[in-house]
């Protein structure tokens, strides 16, 4: 990772999450209790840094007799995968998660208050040392996405329904109330 890659981590890291953001990543002491380890943080920068890169890799093939030549062997390699759309309507946050081609089986899906983690490991339908690749575009192997949530969520009100590869996971807004300070 070069200079300029470092300083848009940290300047991410900061608008994010405050300036204390590098403090809470490495001094257990300081670690809220409801983020883990930190690492989840880490996570979320370096998808939100990949969502920053351009999307293509060339790969190191002789690429005159393959015939999409022209496109490179593998794209989306740094995309952020899976794709989400995240709504609010009618007192709901509402999250929708693409996984096209992969069954809900292969999925798994977490929530740790202010963000939500989907993961999994999709079953190949295709033995890769039975056939040459001409072009590779979809998502192949484990992934894992942490999603920040727009709103914190208690766990217990979210619901998640998978159809036509589209995981949508609900939950209600919290209502924000609070304790009336008197002021003398």
């Amino acid at each position: 990772m070069d200079a300029d890659k470092i300083k848009q981590l940290m300047e991410l890291a900061a608008n994010v999450y405050g300036t204390g953001f590098w403090k809470d990543i490495f001094d257990p002491n300081t670690m809220n209790p409801f983020m883990g380890d930190g690492q989840e943080k880490l996570q979320t920068l370096k998808d939100m840094m990949n969502e920053r890169q351009p999307a293509t890799k060339t790969p190191n093939r002789n690429s005159s007799d393959r015939p999409y030549a022209s496109q490179p062997l593998y794209t989306n390699e740094n995309q952020t995968f899976p794709l989400v759309d995240i709504i609010k309507k009618d007192g709901k946050i509402i999250i929708m998660i693409d996984l096209p081609g992969i069954n809900k089986e292969d999925v798994q899906l977490m929530v740790n208050r202010n963000y939500l983690i989907v993961k999994g490991t999709p079953k190949s339908k295709v033995k890769e040392s039975d056939v040459e690749i001409v072009l590779y575009e979809r998502k192949h192997g484990p992934f894992e996405r942490h999603i920040m949530l727009p709103e914190p969520t208690d766990g217990s009100n979210i619901t998640a329904k998978f159809h036509n590869g589209v995981l949508q996971v609900s939950y209600p807004r919290l209502e924000q109330t609070g304790d009336v300070i008197p002021i003398d």
